[in-house]
Order: C-alpha cells, then structure tokens, then sequence
C-alpha cells in the first residue's frame, strides 16, 4: 500500500536525513594521504552544512556555531 502525502512528511525528520547522508557520504573512497587530520565524511558534512545554511566561508559558519 503506498503512503500518503502527510505519512511520507511525518516518517521525514532532520535527524533520519542527516544519518542517511553521512551513510551516503561514508560510502565515497577516500583517496587523501594516509596523514590526513579528518575523515572525508566529516569534511563532506561541514561543506554540506556550510552550503545548506548559507554561510559565505568555513570561518563564517564555525563562527556561528
């Protein structure tokens, strides 16, 4: 049986979207040097954040958190 409108917008939440995108993110090869400081789905989080709350620059958005 296929869910409705409301059903699909209630099973959505902010929380579910963002463990399927780190997944998502976890699943990329990281091809970086073996010295690299943070992990690739770290790095690809904050650049999503970045984007997604419309922050000009990194120093812009670390500033407001």
């Amino acid at each position: 049986m296929r869910q409705t409108y409301q059903q699909l917008q209630q099973a959505i939440s902010l929380d579910t979207e963002m463990i399927t995108l780190r997944s998502w993110f976890s699943s990329f090869p990281d091809k970086r040097a073996a010295n690299r400081s943070f992990s690739l789905p770290d790095v690809l989080m904050s650049a999503y954040a970045m984007f997604a709350l419309k922050y000009p620059s990194l120093l812009a958005f670390e500033t407001q958190t």
